[in-house]
Formats: structure tokens, C-alpha cells, sequence
């Protein structure tokens, strides 16, 4: 390179035994028009060190100097031998820069032999295209997660933010070189107008429709949004008053994984603590915060279903970090508004950069940002309006809820005091009657008098899995159960059967018996406290029937259970712990998050773990969760296992009466086909009054490979046939529409449930119908199924191609094809002119099933065939669904 010497360097390094100096190319790194090159050195012991030299681009200076490149060497010259950045900085020989020209010389540590940490997130990031992740990470991508680095990236950029956390020193003329440090002043409303001005100019030179990007409406109406409200009057005013109680700090600008560099240890093994972070680029320091920091990292980079399963937990990691190294942040930040300033501040960080995304990158490069701000909007339901979250995340409501909760009960208390009575007692919602056992009433097993007024007890008639042997137990098993109901109960289909169940004779003999130490045969009265309801019926009841149909132990407790049972042990240690559990610091919500939650560890278990804690009956029946009904999407017609009246079809009815006699089993049982044969061999009698329900069996492993079991699912797989379980009806949301509406019905895995139920309802309806001949291919009904595997879960596989004639179904089973995964978004394309010519015949459209990803998916699955088939633009496309989901013509009926 021109100009570098063995003089030149000992110059810059300040010694004089330097012997010689090669130079080593290093395009394609070195940040924004920053080029590198590798300086192997040579000394005059002998001694050789590999450094590099980071400079601007000569040819690129007034660039350099209008965005200030030269502040990385600024930066390095104030704050490289800084204590706080010592463990994530390179180290660095030489640093000087002029902003005034944008010139720059930095000598710094080669790391070579660190690993980009970009490289741990996959390969759908830019970053990563075309490069064998496993060898760039020499083979620790299969041992170090992208959340490892995650955390990792999290902790560093903790102990910046807490260093500098609202520090005022960075205000001086010192430090003026830093980006917006004049704002915490409150000056610089110029610099603050120029870069929105940057940002509005970007978005305002886009031509959307030849971007080459597919735009969402909503992500561009957010962006809009934000633009406007940057652009309004008062903007760097309301700025300002963000910054006068903003968690700002000192912050890198530019924090995503491919400005870090990781440093593994030798054995990954030994624990996250052993990797180290070392942070590059900082040619945009300066004022901003620190949540938001976080943000971009994890937008950048992680897939969108990852980062919204983990996010809570990097954000914690950064939280925690940053109260360990500045204690004091906690009276200022909690961890609340630290959640708040990541959703919110992210997503503004966002809007504001992807207009200069899209106008500095090629096509496929602002697709995949597009994508990835959009999902993170989406994930914490931000509206362009108000960019405020209208929903709670994850399980962890208590994290939201306590600081609200704390400062209305404050109001309350102060717009009215409570009075106190003597027959308040703490919070024990409930008088309890012990009688003994010498009370006796029925066998413990419930009376229909108990029933609520819509509650009815239907009897278990036949059940039978759907999967195969080898499915059932790798993966999941699938129960198809047929329920008798009474005469007096009818249900249409689409409806959902409200299931009571209960839980497991031999738990609750051991919790009752070995646990409590009582006798399954003794009875309470249980008594609602002045001014509660009580879920209890006013007459005794046995210790096995409370426990088996009133209170559920298999339930995952509540932090007041944890409360109750510290109330109640003498032993210090296990005190101490449930104390912990009970109370409401952040350490502690994560703590009961990993031992609970996360575990589903029940109230039983919890107190088989806790064995001292043993409080007394009326306090346990407060704690203890109730048990909930589940509820199931009926998988049947209430005519299909009723044949209609025989009596003479008009002719040339294409065998209608046959069909029927082979779909339905008869009132005597001697159906013919294999749903016949099922319910023979099951000794089932068809009755109008019949019901299918198709249920998952919920039997997991947890993390720490401890056995987790449904309730609900295993109660109804287990129960005997003749056996009566207490339920009720609910309407369903799913309406058959009258027969000359199309139907277009995606229902992947036991979401066919109420597909199902219509799809046989209206076979029923051709059948009745003067007029049903067999369509033609592109009329046909379309039915979107989706398993894993043809032999392993092809739920009533047997069933479907019998009603071919006016129903087109396709199948996706995603794990039989070697080379790729088939969805059934992928079949809605594969056949997108059929969609199309339904959705222009004015189809109802249901989707059904688990509520994440796959309806979102399925989503842009026809907003893709309407563009393709329909000559749709993207907004159209979306407009046109969106329309008939707001006018009921586009249902999703899911779950989870």
C-alpha cells in the first residue's frame, strides 16, 4: 500500500523497532467506506504481530466528512484505554481523526482469528448469503445459539450503557464530536431536522412500484406515520421531552451482529461466560438509547420466530446487566419501561432506517429488513397511529401488570379508603366446614343437580387414535372420540363442545392422602366469604371430589399459591425460597418464570418440592387454581351418523343413496366402511345425537426432561367407554353459507376439526339437493390439509376422497420430502388459479388451527395468487382479504 513504511509505522506506534512492514488487502470489510488492509510486522528481535490499519477513503472525503466517519477514531482516542470498554474493545495503537475533513488513521488489533458473530444467526440474514455458516463459525454454529450471542451482546452493551447511563459529562465540548450529544443540552434541533430530513427525502424518492420490494400496506402506513409525526410542528420539542426521561447513554449506533466480533473459547462447553464480544465500527457513537440498542441487534439479524420467543429473556439479561453494574439505574428504569423503550424505541429506530435501507441497498437486501420489521411490529401488534402495544407479551403478565396494578390500588385507596371489617380474613376467599367422614353423600363421583344450567353429561360411546403406532409416541398422538349426547342437546356444525374434566384418581389420591395426609372419604362444607361467589355447590363435599372436579393440582400455580405456602413451613430454607418466588423484584419473576412456567410444573409438584410448606385446608382452597373447562371444536355434522328418511331420489342422481349408506353408519351398526367398522368393533349404536371430537393428546418433555400431561386430552383419551363426562355447548364462530357459496378452508393438523363438521354437512346438502352433479375441477370446494407425515398423522385420511366429487383436497405432509418442507401455504400457490376463480365466486374463506405462524402465512399465501393470478398489486391484494375478514367472509378460528 502507497505510503506505508517500517518508518512510517514505528512513527505512528511511537518505537523504533520496527524492521519491516507487508501489507495484506483486506477488501470487503472495514464498515462504511472505511477500507483495511492487514500490516504484518516484523521487529528487529524477530518478534511478528499482525495489526491493521483502518483509514478513509481518499476518494470518498466529502462523504466522510458530511457523515462524520472520523468520530470512530475520536471515539478510540477518548475511550479506548477506558476500564469499561477494555473487555470489548480492540485494542488499539493509533487513532486520530479530523471531522472537519473526515479523515481518519487507525492502527488496531487484527482479529483474525475472532468469529463475525452474524454468523450464528442463520442464513436468511444478508450477511450470511451464499457462505458456509458451519466453516465461517469453524463448526461452533452446531454448539453457540444465536441466543448465546444474544445474551452475550446484551451484557456488553449493558456495561457501556450503565457507565454512561444519562451521564451529562457527555454534553461538553470534548465530546462534541459525538452524534446528538448537543441534544442532551437541548440544542441541535438542526442536526436532529437533517437526519428525519434524510429519512422523509428516502421515502419520498421511492418508487414502490418498481422497487422490486413487496411492500406491506401496513408496514408503509407505520412508516407514513412516523415520517408525519417527525415532520409536524413541534417535533424536535416533543424529541426533547422524550430525552428528559429517556434511558439515553452512551451508545455504538450501529449495534447488530456483524459489527461484533465473538471470541470462543476453546471448548464451548465451559459456559457462556467464556465468550467475549469485541465491538467494531463505531463510526456512529453517540447519544441515544440503550433499549433501543437491543432492538436493532435482534431485528437485524434473528429469525422473526426466534427473536419473539426469546427477546423477554435477552432483554432481561441486558436489564440485569445494567442494574449490576449501576444499581442506581433501578430508581430510574424499570424494567417495565426498559420492555417499553425496546418495543416502541425499536420499532421508531426502525421506521426511521428503513427509508434509507431501501434506497442504499439492492432489492432482495430491503426485502429481507422489510420482512424482519414488519414480523417485529406485528409480534407486539404496534399500530401506526399511536406505535403503542395493544397487547401484553407472553406469559409474563405480572411483569406488565404489577406496576399498573400498584398505582391504581394507590388511587383507589386514596379517592376511597378501604373499611375494614371483622370478617375480613386476609385473602382467604372461602369458609371451610370440616365434617369428618362420618357425612355421607353418594360415592364422591358428582350429582347431575351440580350441573349448571347449560351443562349436561354426555356419554363416551366410542374412541379410537389416528396416528400410527411409531407417531403416537415420537411425535403426538390424535384421538378421534364420539360422544352421546341427550335427547334434549342438538348442535349444528361449526359449534364447540364445552369438555369438564377431571383429574387423575391416582394424583389425587396421592396428593390428598400421602400429601395432605387426609382420608379421600372426608367431607367440607365450603362456604363463599361475604360479598365473593363460589365456583362450589352449597352441599358437602368429599376430598376426592374436590379434588378430582373443583380444584386442579395439575395446574401451573399462581405467585399468591407460593405467598400461601411460605405462610405455612418452618423450615428456613424452603421459607426463603417461596418468599422469593412470591415476591415481585425482577430476579424473582424470572426465577418463578424458570422453575414454573417454563417447566409447567404443577401446584402438586410444587408442593411435593416444598414438602414442609403444609397450610391448612381453607387457605390451600383459596390458593390452588380451579380447574377450567377445555374447549373442542366439534369434528362432526349432528346428521352425519343419521341416515335421512329412506324414500325415492329423482333420477339420474349419480347414486346419491349410495353414497350416503357408504358414508353414514347406520342406525344398526352395519356401516360398511371403515368409519362403519370403527365404531362396530368399538360397540358404538349410531344416534342422532352424536358428536365427534378430534383432540390432540398433550404429552410433552420439558427442558429439564421432566414428563408433562394434558389434562383435558389424556381424560377424554383414557376414559371408558359408557364412561359420562360433564359438558356444555357453545356456538361456534364457523357458519356453513348456503350451498351455492364456495368454500376455501385451510386447516392444518387437528384444526380440521370444524372443517370437518361442514365439509359433511354440506355433503349432506348436495345430497337432499334435486341438482348435485359433479363438478368440474375448477368449481370444486377447495380443502387445505397439513401433517407431518401420510403414514404417521393423516387425520381420517380414509375419509376424504369420497366426497371428490364436489370437494378438490390437497394434502401437505411436511417432513416426507428429503429435500424440503411442503406447507400449506405452498399448496395454496401451487393451485393459485383455482383460489382465485373461489374468491371471485365470492367464497367464505376459514382458516383454522394454531394461531402462530401459520395463519399470517397463509395470509400472504393469497395476497401471492392474487397478485399472481388476479393482476393484483400488493395493497390491492391485501385490501380485497382484508375486506372480507372485517365483513366475516375471511374467519380464522385458532387457538394457541
Amino acid at each position: 500500500m502507497e505510503g506505508v513504511s517500517a518508518a512510517w509505522l514505528a512513527e505512528l506506534l511511537d518505537r523504533d523497532d520496527v524492521s519491516s512492514v507487508a501489507c495484506e488487502d483486506m477488501s470487503g470489510t472495514g464498515g462504511f467506506n472505511c477500507p483495511m488492509t492487514r500490516l504484518l510486522v516484523t521487529y528487529n528481535d524477530g518478534g511478528k504481530v499482525s495489526l491493521v490499519h483502518k483509514r478513509h477513503d481518499a476518494d470518498k472525503r466529502d462523504m466522510n466528512k458530511q457523515l462524520g466517519l472520523a468520530r470512530e477514531a475520536l471515539f478510540y482516542q477518548a475511550f479506548a484505554s477506558n476500564e469499561t470498554f477494555r473487555s470489548i474493545l480492540p485494542k488499539v495503537w493509533h487513532a486520530e481523526g479530523d471531522m472537519s475533513t473526515g479523515e481518519k488513521t487507525i492502527i488496531m488489533q487484527d482479529l483474525g482469528d475472532a468469529i463475525q458473530s452474524g454468523y450464528f444467526f442463520g442464513p436468511a440474514s444478508p450477511h450470511n448469503w451464499d457462505k458456509d455458516l458451519l466453516q465461517k463459525t469453524r463448526g461452533l454454529s452446531a454448539k453457540i445459539s444465536a441466543l448465546d450471542v444474544a445474551k452475550v451482546a446484551a451484557r456488553a452493551a449493558a456495561e457501556v450503557h450503565a457507565s454512561f447511563f444519562r451521564d451529562i459529562q457527555l454534553a461538553k465540548d470534548g465530546f462534541s464530536w459525538l452524534r446528538g450529544s448537543r441534544w442532551i443540552a437541548g440544542e441541535g434541533q438542526a442536526l436532529w431536522e437533517a437526519y428525519q430530513g434524510q429519512s422523509r427525502a428516502a421515502w419520498e424518492s421511492l418508487d414502490f412500484a418498481n422497487s422490486g420490494v413487496a411492500w406491506d400496506p401496513f408496514l408503509r402506513e407505520c412508516i407514513d406515520a412516523a415520517i408525519g409525526r417527525a415532520k409536524e410542528k413541534g417535533g424536535f420539542s416533543s424529541f426533547l421531552a422524550w430525552m428528559e426521561k429517556a434511558p439515553w447513554s452512551l451508545v455504538h449506533g450501529d449495534f447488530h451482529p456483524a459489527n461484533c466480533m465473538l471470541l470462543a473459547p476453546e471448548d464451548p462447553e465451559g459456559g457462556l461466560q467464556e465468550l467475549r464480544l469485541i465491538l467494531l465500527d463505531w463510526e456512529n457513537v453517540g447519544v441515544g438509547s440503550g433499549p433501543q440498542e437491543i432492538a436493532q441487534f435482534l431485528i437485524s439479524h434473528m429469525d422473526p420466530g426466534l427473536r419473539a420467543t426469546v427477546e423477554s429473556e435477552v432483554l432481561q439479561e441486558y436489564y440485569r446487566s445494567l442494574i449490576s453494574h449501576n444499581p442506581q439505574i433501578a430508581e430510574v428504569m424499570s424494567y417495565d419501561e426498559c420492555w417499553r423503550e425496546y418495543v416502541a424505541g425499536g420499532a421508531g429506530k426502525w421506521t426511521w432506517f428503513m427509508p434509507l435501507l431501501a434506497t442504499g441497498c439492492p432489492p432482495k437486501m430491503t426485502q429481507y429488513f422489510h420482512d424482519q420489521l414488519l414480523a417485529f411490529l406485528k409480534t407486539h401488534m404496534l399500530t401506526p397511529e399511536t406505535s403503542k402495544r395493544k397487547a401484553i407479551f407472553e406469559l409474563r403478565l405480572e411483569q406488565e401488570l404489577d406496576p399498573w396494578a400498584e398505582g391504581l390500588w394507590t388511587t383507589l385507596a386514596e379517592l376511597q379508603p378501604p373499611v375494614m371489617s371483622n370478617e375480613d380474613a386476609g385473602d382467604e376467599r372461602y369458609e371451610v366446614e370440616e365434617l369428618g367422614q362420618a357425612f355421607q353423600n353418594g360415592d364422591g363421583d358428582g350429582n347431575s343437580q351440580d350441573l349448571p344450567d347449560d351443562g349436561f353429561l354426555a356419554e363416551v360411546v366410542a374412541k379410537r387414535s389416528l396416528c400410527s403406532e411409531s407417531h403416537a409416541s415420537e411425535v403426538q398422538d390424535v384421538w378421534n372420540v364420539r360422544l352421546r349426547l341427550p335427547t334434549s342437546r342438538a348442535y349444528a356444525a361449526g359449534d364447540v363442545l364445552v369438555v369438564w374434566p377431571r383429574t387423575e384418581p391416582s394424583l389425587v389420591q396421592r396428593f390428598v392422602v400421602e400429601t395432605l395426609e387426609r382420608s379421600l372419604t372426608e367431607y367440607v362444607r365450603i362456604r363463599p366469604r361475604r360479598g365473593r361467589s363460589s365456583p362450589f355447590p352449597s352441599r358437602p363435599l368429599s376430598l376426592r371430589e374436590l379434588f378430582s372436579r373443583y380444584l386442579d393440582v395439575t395446574a401451573v400455580p399462581s405467585r399468591y399459591f407460593f405467598h400461601v405456602l411460605s405462610l405455612h413451613t418452618q423450615d428456613e430454607l424452603h421459607k426463603k425460597k417461596l418468599s422469593e418466588f412470591a415476591s415481585r423484584s425482577l430476579e424473582a419473576k424470572d426465577a418463578l418464570y424458570e422453575y414454573c412456567k417454563r417447566e409447567r410444573r404443577s401446584a402438586a409438584e410444587v408442593m411435593w418440592d416444598f414438602w414442609t410448606a403444609r397450610p391448612p385446608l381453607r387457605a390451600l382452597i383459596s390458593a390452588l387454581p380451579l380447574l377450567r373447562p377445555r374447549r373442542y371444536s366439534i369434528a362432526s355434522s349432528p346428521r352425519w351418523i343419521r341416515p335421512l328418511p329412506l324414500r325415492p331420489f329423482p333420477a339420474g342422481r349419480l347414486g346419491v343413496w349410495p353414497w350416503q349408506e357408504h358414508l353414514c353408519p347406520r342406525e344398526d351398526g352395519l356401516g360398511s366402511t371403515a368409519i362403519g367398522r370403527v365404531l362396530e368393533e368399538q360397540g358404538a349404536k349410531a344416534s342422532p345425537l352424536q358428536l365427534d371430537l378430534c383432540v390432540g393428546i398433550v404429552n410433552s418433555v420439558t427442558r429439564s426432561n421432566r414428563e408433562v400431561k394434558g389434562l383435558c386430552s389424556n381424560f377424554l383419551k383414557d376414559a371408558a367407554v359408557g364412561a359420562r363426562v360433564q359438558c356444555s355447548l357453545e356456538e361456534g364462530s364457523l357458519k356453513l353459507p348456503p350451498p351455492d357459496v364456495p368454500l376455501l378452508m385451510v386447516c392444518p393438523g387437528t384444526g380440521l376439526s370444524p372443517c370437518r363438521a361442514l365439509v359433511q354437512q354440506r355433503h349432506l346438502q348436495r345430497m337432499e339437493s334435486a341438482d348435485s352433479p359433479k363438478l368440474p375441477a375448477w368449481r370444486k370446494d377447495l380443502l387445505f390439509l397439513g401433517f407431518r407425515h401420510q403414514e404417521g398423522d393423516f387425520l381420517y385420511g380414509e375419509e376424504w376422497s369420497t366426497f371428490s366429487n364436489w370437494l378438490s383436497v390437497h394434502v401437505a405432509f411436511s417432513r416426507d420430502h428429503d429435500d424440503r418442507k411442503v406447507y400449506v401455504q405452498d399448496l395454496i400457490e401451487e393451485v393459485g388459479e383455482h383460489v382465485v376463480r373461489l374468491l371471485d365466486a365470492g367464497a367464505m374463506v376459514f382458516v383454522c388451527g394454531r394461531s402462530h405462524p401459520m395463519p399470517s402465512q397463509v395470509f400472504d399465501a393469497f395476497v401471492e395468487v392474487l397478485q399472481k393470478h388476479a393482476g393484483l398489486s400488493l395493497e390491492t391484494a391485501s385490501q380485497r382479504l382484508r375486506l372480507l375478514q372485517r365483513t366475516q367472509r375471511y374467519i380464522c378460528d385458532t387457538w394457541g
